[in-house]
């Protein structure tokens, strides 16, 4: 059975149509509804429970499976750090980074969250990264590249994310090459937006963005830069861009997140061998993938049938009080016996 999110209403009333025409309702079910119904959903006695989504609406589904003790997976998000190394190629992490974010308008789990950049590079990096977006996007009105956000608290909630930077002096970058009436509260379009260096203790530091602003930050010494990311949750993903080994190696041992790419994005999450899922706020348990896939959602079950054994174990279940029944015993299971 499929719940689909009450925020995507319209794909879920498509999706319940077209499964119900094609599929027998024992196979595979798609229900819709409100937050009441997603309620009443998770606290059903499923044999495997799977949601994606918010970390703190995981915490909420960990609560309705507790008393039918269902495990569960979360596949949730968080803030996925892109760290840029000294002797990165900076065009090819410039441009990875920017389409990341870009995706969906930054409605994408894996998308980066927020880049860490050389300090002496941060110029450059923004740059490149503003140029990168006003190339793929020189419009956003009647753009079919260009993704809205999902609802108008999405937009809202982005909206006073913004605000409060502004108002604490945050140098905030807007893309919008073509000068359009940005934002667009009823079409709900939101440019791309730079934040540079923003207080850690400001919401854009702090939140999840899952939308289309992006944070840089500089730093001078790695283990600056792996201090930040360690002061958030851990996150769903973690790149790093750079050639220097060590430098790899110590980001790797003293960060941890879902997964890692290295000089790319995404494409761990396609892993068959190890599966996809996060770790701690972002998520437990592994679901995709051939084998892994098919053993997420698989009890083994053991099933042991005696042979010759059976005259001997079936004695074991009473108690012994022939004290040659004891000695035999002893002597079967190579253990000792005291007098009682």
């Amino acid at each position: 059975m499929l719940k689909i999110s009450e925020f995507t209403s319209e794909a879920a009333t498509v999706l319940q149509r077209l499964v119900a025409q094609y599929l027998d309702p024992s196979v595979l079910t798609v229900v819709t509804g409100e937050a009441d119904v997603s309620a009443a959903f998770s606290a059903l006695p499923w044999d495997k429970f799977v949601f994606t989504g918010g970390s703190e609406t995981g915490k909420k589904i960990l609560a309705s499976a507790a008393p039918n003790l269902t495990p569960v997976i979360l596949e949730l998000g968080g803030k996925n750090p892109a760290i840029v190394l000294p002797d990165a190629d900076k065009a090819l992490a410039a441009k990875k980074i920017a389409r990341s974010r870009s995706g969906n308008s930054g409605q994408i789990c894996l998308d980066t969250d927020y880049a860490l950049v050389p300090k002496n590079q941060l110029n450059d990096y923004i740059d490149r990264i503003t140029q990168e977006l006003t190339t793929a996007f020189p419009t956003y009105h009647n753009n079919p590249e260009f993704s809205a956000l999902i609802n108008d608290g999405a937009f809202k909630r982005i909206s006073a994310v913004l605000d409060e930077a502004k108002r604490a002096g945050t140098t905030l970058i807007t893309i919008n090459p073509n000068r359009e009436e940005m934002p667009d509260a009823q079409a709900r379009l939101m440019p791309f937006t730079l934040a540079i260096n923003p207080d850690p203790k400001l919401r854009v530091a702090q939140e999840e963005m899952f939308g289309p602003v992006l944070s840089i930050f500089s730093y001078e010494t790695l283990d600056e830069a792996i201090s930040l990311i360690n002061t958030h949750e851990k996150s769903l993903a973690l790149y790093i861009f750079g050639q220097n080994q060590r430098q790899i190696d110590q980001i790797l041992s003293q960060t941890s997140s879902g997964g890692v790419d290295i000089n790319e994005l995404f494409f761990h999450a396609g892993s068959h061998e190890m599966g996809f899922g996060g770790v701690g706020y972002s998520g437990m348990g592994r679901y995709k993938g051939g084998k892994l896939g098919f053993e997420a959602f698989s009890n083994p079950k053991s099933v042991y049938k005696q042979g010759r054994l059976a005259k001997f174990t079936s004695r074991f279940m009473v108690p012994i009080h022939n004290p040659r029944d004891v000695d035999q015993y002893q002597r079967l299971m190579g253990i000792h016996l005291n007098n009682h």
